[in-house]
């Protein structure tokens, strides 16, 4: 396939409590094998992907990639949530969404940090209603003290630089370099976000060790060794813990944590293409009726 039989379309998704979503939607012209559902991490957004989408396009999988609330075009109070189970509820929307314009074709997700935290919320709660999870650098468990102490001593709809708010509590050099949260290709981030986005982590990151085993989808958990934002102890924590039969867990050497970005990062969307195809040759997916 040639970039010419792709077709890229844009609309706004309503989600389970009247927020609307903005969805993109990078769509092969003949009938997609699967489908793969992205959500970017904290003060992100969906263009942070338009480079990495494109070798899922070629081999023949749809690709839905949205703004979380709060960022990018959707709509919500600018890098702002009450809980991350609002995020959970709506991407199990897009989820239903994407089976609904797809219907009989398989579904994967991929959450990349904060996203990746959200789709491990989403799992633990809705289990295998996907046939399968991408954990990349996710939000898993909290050994890097990533934001400082949670909650943060800010009022809740206090804006912090997201820069200031890492950098001190991590005292990493690189950060001094930095001065948004963000990676080629992302053309809106969020240069400050709210306390109570980052203090959300606590009641949510605590559910997911509580309820790992919950946990069953086919999961393939990714990050980098150099990630100086999620230490690879989460994912390999949330790997050992997790109730999923069907689970791998790669660990790049010299990737940071933008790794689908990053320039040694290369192999990253080659190995998630080959899981997904993989879990195509299973026993026919049932589907779990959303």
């Amino acid at each position: 396939m040639n970039t010419t039989d792709f077709i890229k379309t844009t609309e706004m998704v309503e989600t389970h409590d009247g927020l609307k979503l903005n969805l993109v939607r990078d769509l092969v012209s003949q009938q997609p094998k699967a489908v793969l559902i992205i959500l970017h991490g904290l003060a992100n957004e969906h263009s942070l992907y338009n480079a990495f989408v494109q070798p899922f396009n070629q081999h023949n999988i749809n690709v839905y990639r949205y703004d979380a609330r709060g960022h990018g075009k959707s709509e919500g109070k600018r890098g702002y949530v009450k809980s991350y189970w609002e995020m959970a509820e709506d991407l199990r929307v897009i989820v239903a969404f994407a089976k609904k314009e797809n219907p009989n074709v398989p579904v994967f997700v991929l959450g990349h940090s904060m996203g990746g935290h959200v789709s491990a919320l989403y799992g633990t709660k809705y289990p295998n209603e996907v046939r399968g999870i991408i954990l990349a650098a996710g939000v898993l468990r909290y050994h890097f003290m990533n934001f400082g102490w949670l909650p943060r001593p800010e009022a809740p709809e206090e804006y912090i630089n997201t820069i200031d708010a890492a950098y001190g509590t991590l005292h990493l050099p690189e950060w001094k370099q930095m001065k948004t949260f963000s990676a080629p290709g992302d053309d809106s981030t969020l240069s400050e976000i709210t306390a109570a986005i980052l203090n959300a982590f606590k009641e949510t990151i605590q559910y997911l060790k509580d309820n790992c085993r919950t946990f069953t989808n086919s999961v393939l958990i990714l990050n980098g060794n150099h990630d100086t934002s999620v230490t690879p102890q989460d994912a390999i924590d949330f790997y050992q813990e997790t109730g999923a039969k069907d689970k791998s867990l790669r660990i790049y050497a010299g990737v940071n944590h933008f790794l689908m970005n990053d320039p040694k990062g290369h192999q990253i969307a080659p190995d998630v293409i080959s899981w997904i195809e993989d879990r195509l040759g299973n026993e026919v997916y049932e589907d779990a009726g959303i």
